[in-house]
């Protein structure tokens, strides 16, 4: 939508951060506690359906009326929505959301989106053994049937390989040593 926006328009439209260039409110937010959801009001009938689920009157007023003057006030109406919001924890926004046939969804932290069943069914945490000890790392995200990934030794330790790295630069053992004493490596 931005690209096509600029195309047709030859202006550079504004950062947005998360927010949809074209729809309001379609934007990320957070609940209680900086738990993050996406929220995709896409029509009227459905911000129609979020004030109501709020409690407000917003979409009777004429500045909020239609998606195109919900956009020419973008600022105003994310910051009630950002302060609503905040009151309760994202569980509680996303039941309310669905029941209201809003579309929504979680945005997952890293913890979250590693327990999740889909990385776990796609192998996205492989398991080492390191001198004994257990180590754990990110799998790789390329799955091919015909030549499955493997797996022949754990990931290095920090810095384990600098020395061999910096020779193969081209960098001498006086150069090497002066950027470790420099803080550099």
């Amino acid at each position: 939508n931005i690209g096509m926006n600029h195309l047709a328009s030859g202006e550079v439209p504004p950062r947005l951060g998360n927010g949809h260039p074209n729809i309001v409110p379609y934007q990320v937010f957070a609940g209680a506690g900086e738990e993050h959801f996406i929220l995709a009001c896409g029509n009227d009938r459905q911000f129609a359906r979020l004030c109501q689920m709020l409690s407000v009157e917003w979409h009777t007023d004429r500045r909020f009326a239609s998606n195109p003057q919900r956009v020419a006030h973008r600022e105003l109406i994310c910051e009630w929505l950002i302060k609503a919001f905040a009151e309760h924890p994202r569980a509680h926004w996303l039941a309310r959301l669905h029941e209201a046939g809003i579309p929504c969804g979680p945005i997952h932290n890293v913890a979250e989106a590693l327990a999740m069943p889909q990385a776990q069914a796609r192998e996205m945490i492989v398991d080492f053994a390191e001198q004994g000890s257990p180590v754990r790392a990110l799998g790789n995200p390329i799955k091919l049937s015909a030549s499955p990934v493997s797996y022949r030794t754990p990931p290095p330790k920090l810095s384990e390989h600098t020395d061999s790295t910096l020779t193969d630069l081209g960098y001498d053992s006086d150069m090497i040593a002066k950027l470790k004493a420099d803080g550099i490596v």
